[in-house]
């Protein structure tokens, strides 16, 4: 299951365990653990509350994307940017 691939990645990147991510985010262990054995998805509520301590969103979490208005507009501006640049050498 991808949503835990991602869990997992994040929990290794930020140097906290399974444990330790199940109690920051007031989540059962245990239940967790059976959740990531048997490749369930969490409810909505337990997905909300991993996101938010793994300081990401559920969007992420489901679809390895985050749903950002801006990052197109940003894209442009950078490109937009770096012709300016070259422009000027």
């Amino acid at each position: 299951m991808e949503f835990w691939d991602r869990v997992k990645t994040l929990i290794k990147s930020k140097n906290i365990t399974q444990e330790g991510l199940a109690k920051a985010a007031e989540i059962n262990f245990s239940n967790m653990k059976q959740q990531i054995f048997y490749e369930r998805c969490p409810d909505a509520i337990q997905a909300t509350k991993i996101a938010s301590a793994l300081g990401t969103t559920v969007e992420y979490l489901v679809t390895g994307e985050e749903n950002n208005p801006l990052a197109e507009e940003n894209k442009s501006l950078k490109e937009k940017i770096k012709k300016a640049i070259e422009d000027l050498r």
